[in-house]
Formats: C-alpha cells, structure tokens, sequence
C-alpha cells in the first residue's frame, strides 16, 4: 500500500511538471502511472512546452500567409509582363514602332521580370 501511494505521488509530480508541456498534467500523470515515474518524466522531459508549440504554430502561419503573398506577387507580375507585352505588340500592329524597336522593348520588358 505504501509502494502505491508513493508510485501516486510521484505521479502527481511529474504530472504537475508537465502543466506546462503540450500534454498536461493528465498527460504526464497517467504516463507516470503506467509506466513509472520516472519514464513519466523522461517523457514529460522530452516533450513540447506550450510556448513553444505556440511560437511553432505562429512561424507555420507565417510561413503560410508569405507562400500566398509571394504567390499573389507571382502572378500580378505574370499579369504585368503579359500586358506590356501585348501593348507592346499593339504598337508594332498599328505601325506606331519598327520590328526593331519591338525586339529591343520587348527584350528590355523580359529582362526586366527575371
């Protein structure tokens, strides 16, 4: 009886440590009791803390919120180079520039998206 309460009791402790980690203290109690204590802590030990799962998850929406930024970007500058170029055939059509000075715009226009 006595081996029991003390196996509890140090449950409680390393489930009181684990308060703080991603698993709780139901987490890290129940790991205690059925394992041992002292696996229990080792587990709690190794384990995440909230703050940290919290500054992961911020950098993971971060990460999300630039891959659609950049994306966005992307495509305005797909829009963009397609529109200058298409206005830039327009004037080579209506003979408003030579084929020569399409081919240099056209190149500067290119040159200027890469």
């Amino acid at each position: 009886m006595g081996i029991l309460f003390v196996w509890l009791l140090f449950a409680g402790i390393v489930g009181a440590i684990a308060s703080d980690k991603t698993m709780g203290f139901w987490g890290g109690f129940l790991w205690s009791v059925v394992l041992s204590p002292v696996i229990g802590l080792i587990i709690v030990i190794l384990s995440k803390s909230k703050a940290e799962h919290y500054r992961e998850q911020q950098m993971l929406h971060n990460q999300v919120q630039q891959t659609q930024v950049l994306s966005q970007l992307s495509k305005n500058n797909q829009q963009s180079i397609t529109d200058e170029l298409a206005k830039l055939k327009k004037l080579l059509d209506d003979k408003a520039i030579t084929e020569e000075e399409y081919q240099k715009m056209k190149n500067k226009i290119i040159s200027q998206f890469d």
